[in-house]
């Protein structure tokens, strides 16, 4: 397991978990202000030879009311676990994915109090072709060729 970062909102990238998300101002902008991130822990456990990853994320969030639901940006991610801790409180959320918009909504059975919620995620996914989520690259160096796992990222 492969322990990427955690970083304070300001100089967070904006991805969701994750480094599944079309990093651009746009993605950003269209998520609810209702609830703002402010610190992300990654584990990544890539397998490049399978062409695919898994994960488990942790989020920091301020809830700005009462939710019921949190939107979060993902672009290919299958969530096995979704769960938030409230106040010494898990509370555990059904995962719905919205693959036009590349979102995941996650729903609680009673809503999240306002202030501190700690959202914890295990995903999995596969890396991609494009310049898009989490993606392999190729490069020559000398008489090698090799591969790196790369992700788009925006401070």
């Amino acid at each position: 397991m492969l322990t990427l970062f955690s970083l304070r909102a300001k100089f967070t990238p904006s991805i969701f978990i994750f480094l599944a998300i079309a990093a651009c101002g746009l993605h950003a902008q269209r998520l609810p202000a209702t609830v703002v991130p402010s610190n992300y822990k990654l584990a990544l456990d890539p397998d490049i030879a399978g062409q695919k990853f898994s994960g488990e994320e942790t989020i920091t969030v301020r809830a700005q009311q009462p939710v019921r639901e949190i939107v979060l940006n993902s672009l290919g991610l299958e969530i096995s676990l979704a769960e938030a801790a409230v106040a010494g409180e898990t509370l555990p959320a059904q995962v719905t994915y919205d693959e036009p918009n590349e979102m995941v909504r996650l729903t609680f059975a009673r809503p999240a109090p306002k202030g501190i919620i700690g959202l914890h995620l295990k995903f999995s996914g596969k890396l991609t072709a494009g310049l898009r989520g989490l993606y392999l690259s190729k490069s020559a160096g000398g008489n090698t060729r090799s591969r790196n796992l790369k992700a788009p990222m925006r401070a």
